[in-house]
Formats: structure tokens, sequence, C-alpha cells
């Protein structure tokens, strides 16, 4: 697989120690890509991400259940499995629509987010720019 991969953990103190997982990877079209859920700590941890609906992403399934939700359309379930961790999701061949935010979350609320970016689906090289705005956090990925 020729994919780049970066990432970045950010914690902030207080009563309980909140810590969010920003990665991203930069995968050639129709190529395979693996989203790996570093704060899982179970099987089958909940996974959201494109589409946007309304500004919301898409459940890709609940916690602790294997089962893909439906509405992610054929296609993207043709090409999507549950990698052989039960936590991380594995992409036969990623396209242009795959792309964006996909986020995991476990039982105790820790959340993983990893960026996805397709080159060649547009002809152009892209340059991946993670961030999480609420911290004002960014880091740039080589």
């Amino acid at each position: 697989m020729n994919a780049k991969k970066c990432s970045q953990l950010i914690c902030v103190a207080g009563a309980l120690q909140f810590c969010i997982v920003v990665g991203g990877i930069t995968v050639e079209n129709k190529s395979p890509a693996i989203l790996s859920c570093t704060t899982a700590l179970h099987d089958y941890p909940e996974w959201t991400g494109p589409p946007f609906v309304k500004g919301r992403p898409t459940i890709y399934n609940y916690q602790k259940l294997p089962v893909f939700n439906s509405a992610l359309g054929e296609d993207k379930l043709r090409r999507m499995t549950w990698a052989d961790n039960n936590t991380d999701l594995n992409f036969s061949a990623v396209i242009r629509t795959d792309e964006g935010n996909y986020s995991c979350s476990d039982a105790f609320e820790r959340v993983s987010t990893v960026e996805l970016m397709v080159r060649g689906a547009y002809g152009v090289r892209l340059c991946m720019l993670n961030f999480l705005r609420k911290l004002d956090t960014f880091k740039k990925c080589d």
C-alpha cells in the first residue's frame, strides 16, 4: 500500500482526562486502506464518517456490533470490512467519495479521528493538513 500516515495525540486535563487522537492517511485512488482506531478497548468500536448529512457524519455501526449500516450503500459495503483486529476499518479500494474524517469511539468516550485523503481522484497531488479546530492545534503531514 502506498500511503502516508501521521498522527497527533491531544489531551485536555481536568477532573477526567479527555484524549482525542487525530491522524491522517493519504492513499492513491482505487488503492486499499486501513483506518486505525487507536483508542478502542474492545471489538467493534462505533465508527462514523462520510457522507455527512446536514453537517452530521453517518453512523457506520453501533458499539460492539459488527454489522454495518445498510444506508452506506452497496458499493461502500462491498469495499469495506473489519480488519483482523475487529477495531480498524479495511477498505479494499478507496474512491473519492470515501474521502473525509472518520471517527471511532468506545464505551469510555475516547475518540480517534482519521482524515482520509484520496490522491489521484482529482488528477493532482494533494497535501494533507490535520487539525482540531476547537483547540487550534495544527500538524502538517509530509
